[in-house]
């Protein structure tokens, strides 16, 4: 029996925290490999419905990052882009916004203004305060199928190489690139093309919530109650 998706995101967050420990005993804190990996492991907490310790881990990545990796990489400005869904997803529409104008400022100089990891940071803006936002291309309509799934992949600048071996392992279509984690990635995978399926996954993830949100939905990332305050604490 297939496992449930919570049973899938508890099962990466337990593999993402044995990583982030291994790491860290290896190579330190403020590390690139280490503080990369945990803001993977925000993501995957914030996925999971635990906004308290993704939250916490994400944040511990950010001050990490930008002391290792600088305040203008992509690893630092990923990070970046996922606290601000965090606190859009808690109801922290200006800390949200903060964090989203700043990433995606140096998202359009690292990937491009019409790159989906830049058009979903930029609907992001327009959804919390249309106002304000950032001219630009938006994320396109979304389809459950594999054409669809390829076309995204692509999109990202995923290798066809490495699309059909995603696809030979299982990801053969938008749902199941939702919750995907670098373990479960393709073996012999370059990092630099890790690193793009991830924003894929990313991706994917917000556009649906964008979708729904647009629909006159009240989902969030999460059933549970707000958690992050203003500040950066916890309520």
């Amino acid at each position: 029996m297939a496992l449930s998706l919570a049973a899938r995101h508890r099962e990466a967050v337990d593999a993402m925290r044995a990583a982030v420990a291994a790491l860290q005993k290896t190579w330190g804190e403020a590390h690139p490999d280490t503080a990369t990996c945990r803001s993977q492991l925000g993501w995957v907490l914030l996925r999971a419905g635990d906004h308290r310790d993704a939250g916490g881990e994400l944040l511990r990545a950010l001050n990490a990052l930008v002391l290792c990796a600088g305040d203008g990489a992509l690893a630092t400005n990923l990070c970046r882009y996922r606290i601000g869904i965090a606190y859009g997803a808690s109801g922290v529409v200006d800390e949200a916004m903060n964090f989203l104008s700043v990433a995606l400022a140096h998202l359009e100089q690292l990937v491009g203004a019409a790159h989906p990891t830049a058009a979903s940071c930029r609907d992001l803006l327009r959804l919390l305060d249309p106002s304000t936002a950032a001219a630009g291309p938006s994320l396109p309509p979304t389809l459950p199928d594999t054409a669809a799934c390829t076309a995204r992949l692509r999109a990202g600048g995923v290798a066809d190489e490495w699309i059909d071996a995603l696809q030979a392992g299982g990801v053969a279509a938008l749902d199941d690139l939702h919750g995907l984690t670098a373990d479960a990635l393709p073996a012999g995978m370059p990092r630099e093309q890790q690193q793009r399926a991830l924003l894929v996954s990313t991706d994917v993830t917000v556009s649906s919530w964008l979708e729904a949100q647009g629909g006159g939905a009240t989902e969030r990332l999460s059933d549970e109650p707000a958690a992050l305050r203003a500040d950066g604490g916890y309520a």
